[in-house]
């Protein structure tokens, strides 16, 4: 898990803009959102020209839709892998 101290400054102003309204914030790590399918988690690297998300599992989203899918997904644990976790394998940026 990332260490607090690690996280930009923006962060942490979010961190504590969340916690003075009494609202719960979630850390996600970003690595390979734009790159997994939100639907059956499989990895498909994708240039950052290519605007939408097409799976082999019919999945068809725009690229920032489905990456926001996924976000979600690993933030309440939904699907497989969730939260700060190591994307495992090389995936494009």
């Amino acid at each position: 898990m990332q260490s607090l101290q690690r996280l930009p400054a923006t962060a942490h102003r979010s961190l504590h803009k969340a916690g003075s309204a009494g609202a719960e914030v979630v850390l996600v790590d970003p690595r390979g959102t734009s790159q997994t399918c939100p639907k059956c988690g499989t990895l498909k690297a994708k240039t950052l020209s290519t605007r939408a998300h097409a799976c082999a599992c019919g999945c068809v989203l725009d690229r920032d839709v489905a990456a926001a899918m996924v976000v979600h997904h690993r933030a309440f644990g939904l699907g497989s892998g969730h939260g700060l976790r190591c994307v495992s394998g090389r995936v494009a940026a």
